[in-house]
């Protein structure tokens, strides 16, 4: 059973302490789900706090609250009916210094470490998901060195905070739920060039329902059945790569990202729905735009597991990991994507012209579009990853290598970049 710790801090106490979680457990703790702080009313009788707690972790909590124990964390100045806490079992009582002690002295920092609460851990704890690298705190401290040649170790923190991978057993229950067993083919894009995408999805489709599961092209292509076709992938990012697989199947991409059609008119009859795991509002509305330019009205897309909005249907990007929901603070916010995008554009600079070799074509990659790919893709701004590979939708400096020229109080400084997440798809 899962546990979640509650600071209970006497009236007047919770801005000092804020500031001290801030820096301890990094600076959205509050939206961990692992750790709240409740403030007492003033005047409050110590008969009364236990309705008064409970409520409010009713509050914070209303999913968790009936299966989940609680660890309430309580200073020593701090008085609580804990005789009633204790018998109801829910609740667990930890003793600590003085909220005077907390603020000043080493102990609470001590004590989110000891329970892994601490930003080290928690951030650590969500990376290590990742199978194709081991990232452990030694590693995160190493990547965030590189944040202290240039004054901005906070910067560094804050974005490896944000980072999001859901775990493969969410995205499985997602799916099986969303799927349904109702009279479906369940379908997968194969091809080398898709990487660990198409492998990861095959997997997880063969164990939802192995008797349906076909290759999306060999489903469309069969003029016998007739049952509604489900075809999965892991993200819908930019779009680019679902247009392109859409233009392979109707044999008008070469090469092919995904083996073209025999029967290609079968793509406007039959009833496909496309599934994803991850889908950004942007990707979205471009495929969207290529359904209707394309007459193929009869493909739908579903939402995902997680939904990222950086567009709400208009021309402008708002990247996703500094938008208001993240709690940055102005001033840090705009030195942080000031700072992302001056080393994201060489880095993407520099992946792209790897990727293409000979065949890079500049007038294909200008100066503006790379701009635009600063902060991933089209500039999307993600600190996310799958457990079987990293998006370019998410910033470059997450998963790009290379040397970087950047301005450090005044003087121009050559670093080579090394990426948090060293093997990618």
């Amino acid at each position: 059973m899962n546990q979640i710790v509650i600071i209970i801090v006497s009236a007047g106490a919770k801005d000092g302490l804020c500031k001290k979680l801030d820096e301890y457990a990094g600076f959205n703790w509050q939206k961990s789900n692992q750790l709240a702080l409740i403030e007492l009313p003033r005047g409050i009788k110590k008969a009364a706090t236990y309705d008064f707690i409970d409520t409010e972790i009713k509050r914070l909590f209303p999913l968790q609250h009936s299966k989940t124990t609680f660890d309430l964390w309580v200073p020593d100045d701090v008085f609580i009916n804990t005789a009633l806490l204790d018998k109801k079992g829910k609740y667990s009582i930890s003793p600590l210094v003085s909220t005077k002690n907390l603020r000043k002295s080493d102990s609470l920092n001590k004590k989110l470490k000891a329970s892994r609460l601490d930003w080290l851990s928690r951030a650590t704890s969500v990376l290590k998901r990742y199978n194709y690298d081991t990232i452990n705190e030694e590693q995160v401290e190493h990547w965030l060195d590189q944040f202290k040649i240039l004054n901005a170790y906070q910067i560094g923190k804050n974005l490896i905070g944000l980072f999001i991978i859901p775990e493969t057993n969410e995205i499985f229950s997602f799916f099986q739920e969303k799927l349904g067993k109702n009279n479906r083919i369940l379908a997968f894009h194969e091809d080398k060039s898709l990487g660990k995408s198409g492998a990861f999805i095959s997997t997880l489709l063969s164990k939802i329902d192995d008797n349906s599961l076909r290759k999306a092209h060999e489903a469309i292509d069969d003029n016998i059945a007739s049952q509604p076709i489900f075809i999965v992938e892991d993200g819908l990012f930019s779009g680019t790569e679902t247009c392109s697989i859409l233009e392979s199947l109707q044999n008008k991409k070469v090469p092919p990202k995904v083996p073209p059609l025999k029967n290609i008119e079968n793509i406007n009859s039959k009833q496909i729905t496309l599934h994803f795991a991850a889908v950004c509002d942007l990707g979205l509305r471009n495929v969207m735009s290529y359904l209707s330019a394309n007459n193929l009205t009869n493909i739908k897309i579903e939402e995902g597991y997680i939904n990222f909005n950086v567009s709400n249907n208009t021309p402008e990007i708002d990247p996703y990991i500094f938008q208001e929901l993240h709690n940055w603070k102005p001033e840090q916010k705009q030195k942080a994507q000031e700072l992302c995008k001056d080393i994201g554009k060489q880095l993407w600079r520099l992946y792209i012209s790897q990727k293409f070799g000979n065949d890079f074509d500049q007038n294909k990659w200008p100066t503006a579009r790379i701009e635009l790919c600063s902060l991933g893709k089209d500039g999307i701004g993600l600190a996310f990853a799958f457990t079987h590979s990293v998006p370019k939708a998410t910033l470059p400096i997450f998963w790009a290598r290379g040397e970087v020229f950047l301005n450090v109080n005044g003087h121009n400084k050559k670093i080579y970049w090394e990426p948090l997440f060293k093997k990618i798809s």
